[in-house]
């Protein structure tokens, strides 16, 4: 999901990505942003980031395409 609009803390990030990321043998979804994704795909294999900066929210983890090295 491309989202144009978001709460207060967020408006300035706008547009950025969201995903559900299915983790093998578990049976819910993780929503997360997704960075440096042009044409995401379902199926599309992805790994995890973290923020150096950290802020001890949900915003210090986010996907990119699995052979992606974004820091």
């Amino acid at each position: 999901t491309l989202c144009y609009f978001s709460g207060e803390p967020y408006l300035r990030e706008c547009p950025f990505m969201l995903g559900l990321i299915e983790f093998e043998g578990v049976d819910t979804l993780f929503m997360t942003r997704l960075v440096g994704i042009e044409q995401p795909e379902i199926g599309m294999p992805v790994r995890a980031h973290f923020r150096r900066k950290k802020t001890w929210s949900v915003n210090d983890v986010y996907f990119a395409k699995a052979e992606s090295e974004i820091v």
